[in-house]
């Protein structure tokens, strides 16, 4: 799809925020298994334990690929305006619908993570 650079260059800034937000999310998740397996030793509950920092690890880093990507995409696109900052609403360039998926298929990940984790929660407290 065909947008224009500051609408692209928008769309950036709201992946970064959104990215921002599951980010602190995750590490709230993550202050909430560490109570957890302080207050619960059973060798059941350290496993569901791990297998939930687990889950952390790889959501944290393919939150950390995207962000770095998004970052990337951005300064491609801020080189494409170079000096002529007055053609920045008129110049079209594609959209990144792959990076687009990636956030979104993140945004889907972190839900189903956060559901699975709070029925873990509620078992174990």
């Amino acid at each position: 799809m065909k947008t224009s650079l500051n609408a692209q260059h928008h769309l950036h800034i709201d992946w970064l925020r959104e990215l921002a937000f599951y980010n602190d999310e995750l590490l709230i998740l993550s202050n909430r298994l560490e109570e957890v397996a302080r207050a619960n030793t059973a060798m059941d509950v350290m496993q569901q334990v791990e297998h939930h920092q687990n889950r952390l690890i790889l959501l944290k880093e393919e939150l950390d690929i995207i962000k770095h990507d998004v970052n990337e995409n951005e300064k491609a696109l801020l080189d494409k305006v170079g000096q002529k900052q007055e053609f920045i609403h008129l110049r079209v360039v594609d959209s990144d619908e792959q990076l687009l998926a990636r956030v979104q298929y993140l945004a889907v990940s972190v839900s189903e993570f956060r559901f699975e984790f709070n029925n873990f929660l509620a078992r174990v407290l």
